[in-house]
This record gives structure tokens, sequence and C-alpha cells, in this order.
């Protein structure tokens, strides 16, 4: 028998789901030893790792999907199931302009409706491939990137059914206004039909296990890129999360002491 409960954590790419909520996945797995998650990561056939060069493009897949692992082993041993989907990141799509620097952020913030409605369309398929209802669905809120935009408008649909936890997307959070925040909020409230509260765990802020745990990515960050990050995130006080009420009570039955704006 599965164990309970089943929690699925959405990710853009491998590394999203640990710079967004590795505290909340600490503490969840500090409390709960036994907890299923899986952590699904949709846009993952990619040639994008600044720290590794002249690598194929699928031997950068099969690196970055180590990377999870690697990550996953850290915080919870054997307890956290890596899925990587197998779409293709921004740059290797049809879509790319391929006179532009995969390197360049600015490249990855020119939202085409066209393009961001036929990816919506694939990854809902695919998604729905996977006929679980958890009794948690962490999904990301969708900032700047159009491939979290994508991801966060799929995946909001797909799992409305379900209880939802919303995670800001570190780092593209340390550039947006609050109110950007927010309309990404109501977004997401439109389309599942589900009031979200801001919410934040009582549980302080480790910046040294933070700065461990992402140190699994070495082909994406370097030593002095995770500590630049840490050190914002510990300026505004750690992760922050929007939740609907039936998410909310069941973190609390798991555990977690939190601080609720409603």
């Amino acid at each position: 028998m599965p164990l309970k409960p089943l929690i699925i954590c959405i990710s853009p790419h491998q590394d999203d789901i640990a710079l967004s909520i590795s505290s909340l996945l600490h503490e969840l797995y500090t409390k709960n030893i036994e907890v299923q998650c899986k952590l699904i990561s949709c846009f993952t056939r990619t040639n994008y790792a600044p720290y590794l060069k002249n690598k194929s493009i699928e031997s950068i897949s099969r690196e970055r999907e180590l990377e999870d692992r690697k990550y996953v082993k850290k915080i919870a041993l054997d307890m956290i199931e890596v899925i990587s989907i197998g779409m293709n990141d921004s740059p290797l799509r049809e879509e790319w302009d391929t006179k532009c620097d995969i390197y360049r952020p600015d490249n990855y913030y020119k939202h085409d409706k066209g393009e961001i409605m036929r990816y919506i369309h694939e990854l809902f398929d695919k998604l729905s491939r996977y006929p679980e209802k958890p009794e948690l669905a962490i999904l990301p809120l969708g900032l700047q990137h159009k491939d979290h935009v994508i991801v966060s408008k799929t995946s909001s649909m797909r799992f409305k059914g379900a209880p939802i936890l919303v995670y800001e997307d570190i780092p593209y959070r340390f550039d947006m206004s609050n109110d950007d925040i927010k309309d990404r909020v109501i977004d997401i409230e439109l389309s599942t039909g589900k009031k979200l509260f801001t919410i934040k765990s009582k549980y302080k802020f480790n910046l040294n296990l933070w700065v461990n745990l992402l140190n699994s990515y070495a082909s994406q960050f370097s030593r002095e890129e995770v500590l630049n990050m840490a050190n914002k995130l510990n300026n505004i006080g750690g992760e922050n999360y929007w939740a609907c009420n039936e998410a909310i009570n069941l973190l609390e039955s798991m555990g977690f002491e939190l601080s609720i704006s409603k």
C-alpha cells in the first residue's frame, strides 16, 4: 500500500523545487519521515548548464536529473521519487531565436501567447498520465520565465481538484513587486476556484542548510551564486507560500507551525 499522504511537487526545471521549497521539504521530512512525495520536473531535455562546458544535450539532461536525485537524497533518502517528463527546454524549442544567447535571462521573458498555449496543451496531456489525486499539490507561482508561466498555468488546471500550495519561484521573486505577486495569486485563484492565503512557517530559515542542499546543483550555480541567493532569501525572512484552507489544515496536522494571513 502507498504511504500517505501523497504530495506532488511540480517543478518547471530540475532545480526549481530546490530553489523554492527546500525549507518546506526539510521541515516536512524532519517531522514526517514516511511521507510519499513525487517531484515532477517538466522541461528536462536541456542544453542549459553554465558550469558544464562542451557537453551534449543528452549528457546535460542526464547530469541535471542526477543533481535532482542527489538533492532529494539529502532531504529524505529514498522517500522522494524523481520524475523527468522530458519536454524541451526553451532554447531547444522551435520558437527559440537561435541568435539569442541561452545564458541571457531576458530571452526567457518573451511571452508569446501562441507558444505558451501550445506547451500548456502538451504539458497538460503529460501531467494527466499521473492519475493519482494527491493529498497536496505543490505548484509554482509562475514568475517571469516563460517556462514557469506555462507550468504554473498548466498545473493549476491539472490539480485544481486537490488541496494546493503555491510557491514563489526563486530567484525570480527577488525582482518582482508585491503587486505583481498578487496578480499571479489572483490568476491561480481564478483557475482553481480556491481562495489562497499567505502562509509562512515559524521554523527559522536555516541559511547553511539551504546552501548545502543547493550545492547539489553544481552544473547550474557556483558556490558564490548559491550563497548570494541564500542571503537574499534570508533577508526576506525565508520562503513564502500561498495555500488553500485544505492545504493549511493538512500542514498543521503534520506538525507545521504556520503564520497565516487571511
